[in-house]
């Protein structure tokens, strides 16, 4: 039997972050070819259980999707690629990330009090759910819509709050926001 480092229960320190394995399965050779042994890995610090062959862990070649890496409170949620501009993932991509930025990036000043709802900060949930927005026809057409949760009255980026409304219409509505307090 091949002595493992990655036995139920240990713990240990990835540059993923901290991680213990919930199970290991042996490797094994079938047909004159190896099959490398896997386990079963929580991240301690969000949670997040994958299954993954044991020698990506010293390689870090893995990721825990539920690790805040936009604006340090936005994450992907799944394993889903954002391929590159002009395709439809990334558009959404693009939409999601330019809303976590006004509140929790460089805009955040002009967007005091905003915030996202937690159900967004997942960019797989939003991916599910963008397309509920009222509005979002126009978007997807490509029309010169913004984003809007002002309308709503709250400062919650969410899909029960948000719409998209025409890009003249959210200037004209934040103009007379500044200017007439309305």
């Amino acid at each position: 039997m091949t002595k493992t480092r990655y036995t139920e229960g240990s713990i240990h320190n990835t540059s993923k972050g901290k991680i213990q394995v919930l199970e290991y399965i042996p490797g094994y050779r079938e047909g004159g070819r190896k099959i490398h042994p896997r386990a079963t890995i929580k991240f301690l610090k969000t949670g997040t259980v994958i299954n993954l062959s044991t020698p990506a862990i010293g390689t870090g070649h893995f990721c825990d999707c539920r690790e805040p890496s936009v604006y340090g409170v936005g994450y992907i949620g799944s394993n889903i690629k954002i391929p590159n501009r002009g395709e439809y993932i990334r558009r959404v991509y693009d939409l999601w990330a330019n809303m976590l930025k006004r509140c929790y990036g460089e805009y955040k000043g002009q967007y005091k009090g905003c915030s996202v709802d937690k159900r967004w900060l997942n960019f797989t949930n939003f991916l599910n759910t963008i397309v509920d927005v009222p509005g979002y026809e126009m978007w997807e057409r490509g029309e010169d819509v913004h984003l809007d949760k002002d309308l709503s009255g709250k400062r919650l980026y969410s899909r029960d709050t948000c719409q998209f409304i025409s890009a003249s219409d959210n200037v004209k509505e934040a103009l007379s926001r500044r200017w007439h307090g309305k």
